[in-house]
């Protein structure tokens, strides 16, 4: 019981963490961006690697979600997959093991949850068309 209250404070002092330094250096700033608008100059909106790779690879239609909505799910799901990285490498002590399973297991993981993130924004398209 001991060792699970260990690995869970680990994940939740992680999570907060990560949570409130993505929060305030890449979410602030989009969300910020797309707020001000700018009659003067039309300036092509300038998307971060993740909604990139959601409307490239996915092709989530992100105008349709609203990147406000994408961002704050981001938000959510980012720090948590770094978290649950963190987690999982923390029983190991040597250095060399803990890159070894994180080059193993960060695709996978990144991969995986942004697969579940476009069935969800899907979802979302399709109701926003329906309405």
């Amino acid at each position: 019981m001991e060792t699970f209250m260990k690995y869970l404070a680990v994940f939740l002092s992680s999570y907060f963490i990560i949570f409130i330094i993505y929060y305030l250096f890449v979410v602030g700033p989009v969300i910020r961006s797309v707020r001000v608008k700018d009659n003067k100059k039309k300036k092509e909106k300038k998307l971060i690697g993740e909604l990139i790779l959601l409307r490239n690879y996915y092709g989530v239609d992100i105008e349709k979600v609203g990147i406000i909505k994408v961002m704050r799910t981001l938000s959510f799901v980012n720090p948590l997959i770094l978290s649950l990285m963190a987690t999982l490498v923390f029983p190991f002590k040597q250095g060399w093991l803990r890159i070894l399973i994180l080059v193993l297991i960060i695709l996978p993981i990144i991969l995986g949850s942004y697969y579940l993130l476009m069935l969800y924004f899907k979802k979302i398209e399709r109701k926003n068309d329906n309405v």
